[in-house]
């Protein structure tokens, strides 16, 4: 009795592999949040641990992780997706293909149609371009806003429907950075079509196509204004609802709520100083038009 009281005491004391603590589904879904680099380190703590970075299933979460649509551009092919794939070669496919993108845009955009799941199509490129982790965002940038047809596919990857505006132009610039002394009318380009789209899954605003757009360039300036630290005057919810009233006439508490927006959750396009630069240069263009 007393011999089993001081085995089962001896167990006790002897740490819980975390490994077999949560089903296998979890613990690998927990390693999915570490860095890459750190998986062979993690391999070297134990039997169970080195057989959870080496499963097939590990690599599966992290590609489609990685790039979301991947499974159904698989499905696309006629692949039978399942465990009997080396998922770690896909991922290591894709993270070759983010790889070479960074590097070489042109070489980049052959490399994900040629040698990866992507299907043909502009469509397909934009959806990689605005889902894949770990992509250049100012080469984004640059292929997305080349010309006004890649554009609007870009903008169209977006769910925008009853988004508040400033949420939705915050997602919008999360997926791109607009590089440095980049063409300020491609800028406008987009917010034109961004403010098409915005009507067009918003119907029951009773907001222009024009509203919309010059409050795109509005909120970008206001988020610069209220988040540069330079700036020690800064805009007021009063100043900014008058300033804004001209163009949504008796919308006073819709305006108010976007500078509260601004004001709680940050800049609408942070880090992009050539995004708010090119706001303010033709930003007196959209005032003398509308």
């Amino acid at each position: 009795m007393g011999l089993a009281w001081s085995q089962s005491k001896q167990q006790a004391a002897i740490p819980r592999d975390p490994a077999y603590a949560v089903p296998p589904e979890v613990f690998i879904h927990i390693l999915t949040y570490l860095q890459l680099e750190d998986l062979p380190n993690v391999a070297c703590v134990s039997k169970s641990w080195n057989a959870a970075i080496k499963s097939n299933y590990l690599w599966m979460q992290m590609a489609t992780l990685k790039c979301p649509p991947l499974r159904g551009w698989i499905k696309h092919r006629n692949i039978k997706m399942g465990m009997d794939m080396n998922w770690r070669t896909i991922f290591r496919q894709l993270q070759a293909c983010v790889y070479v993108f960074n590097k070489n845009m042109a070489l980049g955009i052959e490399s994900i149609v040629s040698d990866f799941y992507v299907p043909p199509g502009p469509e397909n490129i934009i959806r990689f371009l605005t889902s894949t982790k770990g992509l250049n965002r100012v080469k984004v940038a640059i292929y997305v806003l080349r010309n006004r047809d890649t554009t609007k596919l870009f903008i169209d990857q977006f769910s925008l429907k009853n988004v508040p505006l400033a949420d939705a132009l915050r997602s919008l610039f999360d997926h791109l950075a607009v590089p440095p002394g980049y063409a300020a009318n491609q800028l406008h380009h987009m917010l034109e079509l961004f403010a098409d789209r915005y009507i067009e899954s918003n119907s029951h605003l009773s907001f222009t196509k024009d509203s919309i757009f010059f409050l795109c360039f509005s909120l970008l300036m206001l988020s610069s204004d209220l988040t540069a630290p330079q700036v020690r005057n800064k805009l007021s919810k009063r100043e900014f609802v008058r300033l804004n009233r001209s163009h949504l006439d008796g919308h006073d508490d819709y305006l108010g709520r976007l500078y509260d927006n601004v004001y709680l959750f940050g800049h609408i396009a942070h880090g992009h100083h050539a995004a708010s630069q090119a706001s303010q240069r033709i930003f007196s263009t959209v005032l003398r038009v509308h």
